[in-house]
């Protein structure tokens, strides 16, 4: 089993204060916070189905 897989994203925080800026930049860490989760899911899904064989 990968390592990397075992490792859990971390989630961001939310932002301080509601400026645009603020806002826009918590949507842009908490977008590739998603995008983690999405691939450690998809790894565990090949790792599983590989074992499986």
């Amino acid at each position: 089993m990968p390592q990397a897989l075992l490792v859990m994203p971390q989630r961001p925080e939310p932002p301080i204060n509601g400026s645009q800026e603020a806002i826009l930049t918590h949507a842009v860490e908490f977008g590739r916070y998603v995008k983690n989760l999405e691939n450690q899911l998809s790894g565990w899904l090949k790792w599983a189905t590989e074992t499986e064989k």
